[in-house]
């Protein structure tokens, strides 16, 4: 008290407190976070080279461990298969919401070392860590990875499922049709025999115009994400979504091969496109799962493709406006993060590349029979020597 007057009382009903749900997480706050540091590929610790906060790093890394412990059991299993629920919304206070909150938390802000780290995420079950992982990113302002629009505009237009041309938007009524039309045998059952199997896989991979057709487009979408990449000035979110897009990358190349192990394939660019045609019902569903979970929360459209939308759909008038828009950016996000993952590149996303490092050839004749010919026209000439760092 101050002149021996005393503080005024409160009249009226109890003040109601807003606090935010979640805590965001700017790009200053991730910078004062203790870090792990990675080799070039991401995906292992080393003394000197990348680092990451160990918010992120930590999970991951317990989460990949965990993960090759369940495909290479008898039978083999995937927490892949299990994140239909998981929701880019944040999650409840009930329930295991409530704890993958308290758990985000500690790792922001209490955490301190590795070992720390993996003592306590040990018991955690990879589900449950996979959500974890999420909900940190969802507290990223702003959004990391901001898509122009050319790419935004062609990333519309590309779908690695569809079973013939890659640049075939017709996404929704193909990828429901195709199990049925190209998978079940002849008396329609949903599972192909071994035989149907090794001829659809011969089919595929000896198609040379479907695989040149697929590798030319998949040129185009890493070269223009690199461009996109480039554009982000923040080193530490570019590393954050480079680390983030090749641990998922890791995860679901992992599936495919204990999945389709009867039938090996080659690791290549086209692997992952490869083995979710042969078995389509599961892989296309964790590629969707992993898509949904991530894409929105990873990737920030340009506003100019917002107009673009309103303009070309004719929705100045719609009541609906702003949720019309959304749920068209969230169609196209999650559209970017399966496509991303289907590229099988995480060569593309590692960092101190020049972009004609991650440029895939066909021919020695290069570029008149090569399929890099049509990169100029997507990238400009000016791109194709630049060095992300």
């Amino acid at each position: 008290m101050e002149s021996g007057r005393s503080s005024p009382t409160w009249e009226g009903p109890p003040p109601v407190l807003n606090f935010p749900a979640i805590i965001p997480i700017s790009e200053q706050d991730l910078a004062n976070l203790p870090k792990v540091t990675f080799d070039q590929s991401l995906l292992r610790v080393a003394e000197n080279g990348i680092e990451i906060p160990l918010c992120l790093a930590g999970p991951m890394l317990v989460l990949q461990a965990k993960h090759n412990e369940q495909v290479s059991s008898t039978p083999m299993r995937s927490f892949l298969e299990e994140i239909a629920g998981v929701e880019t919304s944040s999650p409840g206070l009930a329930g295991r919401g409530s704890a993958i909150r308290k758990m985000s938390t500690w790792l922001l802000y209490q955490c301190e070392t590795l070992d720390q780290c993996k003592n306590a995420l040990k018991p955690t079950p990879p589900l449950v860590l996979f959500e974890i992982i999420v909900e940190i990113i969802r507290r990223l302002e702003p959004v990391p990875f901001y898509v122009t629009l050319r790419t935004c505009r062609v990333m519309e237009k590309v779908n690695f499922l569809n079973p013939n041309d890659p640049f075939d938007p017709t996404d929704a009524e193909l990828c429901q049709e195709t199990p049925a039309m190209f998978w079940s045998d002849v008396e329609g059952n949903a599972n192909p025999t071994q035989i149907e199997y090794k001829k659809l896989c011969e089919t595929q991979v000896q198609n040379t115009f479907i695989t040149s057709t697929r590798l030319g487009v998949l040129n185009i979408v890493n070269c223009l994400f690199f461009k996109d990449l480039y554009l982000t000035r923040s080193y530490l979110m570019r590393n954050i979504v480079r680390f983030l897009i090749i641990n998922l990358i890791a995860l679901v190349r992992k599936y495919c091969f204990y999945l389709c192990s009867e039938f090996p394939l080659l690791m290549t660019p086209l692997y992952i496109i490869h083995e979710a045609q042969l078995k389509p019902f599961q892989i296309r569903s964790v590629l969707n799962n992993v898509a949904k979970a991530f894409g929105p929360l990873i990737f920030r459209l340009d506003v100019r493709w917002r107009n673009h939308i309103i303009r070309t759909h004719d929705l100045m008038d719609s009541d609906n406006l702003e949720r019309e828009v959304a749920a068209m950016a969230r169609i196209l996000t999650e559209s970017i993060m399966r496509n991303i993952l289907c590229t099988n590149s995480d060569y593309a996303w590692m960092p101190g590349r020049p972009m004609s490092a991650i440029i895939y050839h066909t021919s020695s004749n290069c570029p008149d029979e090569c399929i890099c010919r049509f990169l100029p026209d997507y990238i400009g000439n000016d791109m194709l020597a630049t060095e992300v760092t």
